[in-house]
């Protein structure tokens, strides 16, 4: 008697017969990484004795049948990188021995269906990359056991549910690319096992809690293109085990604080998009950067930054900062500072090194100052501001894009 069928990992097309059904002995069926088309047939209900059924990476299409929430002695399904199509059948949360749940990388609809909070034996639930809608079920708390949570790359709206900040138990945590709301609680730091959070690509406000300094054993931080604002806690300092982290594309304010230079593991180097980007580009951040990050924070809108502070203290280094907006269509800012009455000198220069215009060539007292660059008569292409002041000489990279 067969109780195991693996066909994994060849060339097998066509459709997967209905007499599949007849093999109600069957304890694991594995059919991933072919070629197979059509639907699941519905006679796959038959198999109960399955404990393990992976169909994934094919061409399947077609609706999940309801038939599936039968398979109640599975252990885990595996339906992901195929074509299929409606919603997340209800059945499926009959299946409570499940541990692993995947049916990512399809084109599901409709919502989450509420029943899959049943399912508390799963340490694994992967439904990203679909077009699930509506809110995330606050019964997905009663999951005391997940591990990993990835519903990210759908349309799923509302707050997160207060409940999943309770998933101590959680390793992943993602939620990326979505249109959540609301903001991050406090009781984000109960989540003390997180390994990765991705909460990047949606609405979230306000700022971050103080609290993420408890999420020690964080690898990667993720919470790029939200609308989070206020100061970046210093307790991020406590993060020293991160090798990524991405904040660009908010409204943080203020200064960087000092104790993101703990975040050793850290290559920011690497973390741009393209050289005037940054891991955290696209802010409102003000000067003076921490000296481990200052070459890497990238474009910054500082206007905020000089009305906050030039009526409160005066400059104590020369900083030419990068300009904003940058890539621009067709003027920007360039700000920079200098800490005592001098010359200064600000030319901007072609990619050839040929002078295109002087800015400023007199003496200034101390102080901040910001100029505006107009391109609309110049063609798109690299430029260089390059600011000399005493013995200080910094050049800033500018992008004229029509």
């Amino acid at each position: 008697i067969l109780n195991i069928l693996c066909l994994y990992n060849n060339q097998l097309t066509g459709q997967i017969p209905s007499e599949i059904g007849e093999m109600t002995s069957l304890h694991g069926l594995v059919l991933s990484s072919n070629q197979l088309t059509g639907e699941i047939p519905p006679e796959i209900g038959n198999l109960t004795s399955l404990n393990n059924l992976s169909l994934s990476n094919n061409q399947l299409s077609g609706e999940i049948p309801s038939e599936i929430g039968t398979l109640t002695n599975l252990n885990s399904l595996s339906l992901n990188n195929n074509q299929f199509t409606g919603e997340i059948p209800f059945e499926i949360g009959e299946m409570t021995n499940l541990q692993g749940l995947v049916l990512s990388s399809n084109q599901l609809t409709g919502e989450i269906p509420p029943e899959i909070a049943q399912l508390t034996s799963l340490t694994s639930l992967y439904l990203y990359s679909n077009q699930l809608i509506g809110e995330i079920p606050s019964g997905i708390g009663e999951m005391i056991n997940l591990q990993g949570l990835v519903l990210s790359s759908n349309q799923l709206t509302g707050e997160i549910p207060p409940e999943i900040w309770d998933m101590t138990n959680l390793q992943w945590l993602g939620l990326s690319s979505n249109q959540l709301t609301g903001v991050i609680p406090p009781e984000i730091g109960n989540l003390t096992n997180l390994n990765s959070l991705y909460l990047g690509w949606n609405q979230l406000t306000g700022s971050i809690p103080s609290e993420i300094g408890n999420l020690t054993n964080l690898t990667k931080l993720h919470l790029p293109s939200n609308q989070l604002t206020g100061e970046i806690p210093s307790e991020i300092g406590n993060l020293t085990n991160l090798y990524r982290l991405q904040l660009y594309s908010n409204q943080f304010s203020s200064e960087i604080p000092e104790t993101i230079c703990n975040l050793t593991n850290l290559d920011w180097s690497s973390g741009g998009v393209n050289q005037f980007n940054s891991y955290i580009y696209n802010n409102k951040l003000c000067p003076q950067y921490p000296e481990c990050i200052e070459e890497y924070v990238g474009e910054q809108n500082i206007s905020e930054c000089l009305l906050s502070t030039t009526d409160n203290f005066f400059p104590t280094i020369y900083y030419l900062s990068h300009p904003y907006p940058n890539p621009f269509n067709p003027s920007t800012t360039i700000t920079f500072s200098i800490p005592q009455l001098d010359m200064v000198s600000l030319k901007v220069y072609d990619i050839t090194g040929k002078l295109v215009t002087m800015l400023i060539n007199e003496q200034l007292n101390i102080g901040y100052y910001s100029v505006d660059w107009d391109g609309t008569n110049l063609s798109s292409g690299m430029y260089f501001a390059r600011m000399e002041s005493g013995d200080y000489i910094a050049t800033q990279k500018l992008l004229l894009v029509k």
